[in-house]
């Protein structure tokens, strides 16, 4: 027998229980999930995360220099 750990969002755990059987089936879609999120991940990288890792973007629209020049005229 082997125990699986349900984790909620609240901060609970629920562990249970199950068969040796239920329980590789338990990790064989536990990979699966994590499978698909490396594969949607790989491409795509969220802007909110690059922002809160302190990474941003140069806008290539906006002349500074020139920005600071009106200012002062």
């Amino acid at each position: 027998m082997q125990i699986i750990i349900y984790k909620f969002v609240d901060g609970t755990t629920n562990a249970i229980e199950v068969t040796d059987e239920l329980y590789l089936i338990h990790l064989q879609l536990v990979q699966m999930e994590k499978r698909n999120h490396w594969r949607e991940t790989r491409r795509h990288t969220s802007l909110n995360y690059l922002f809160e890792n302190g990474i941003d973007f140069e806008d290539k629209s906006a002349d500074t220099l020139a920005i600071i020049i009106r200012r002062k005229t």
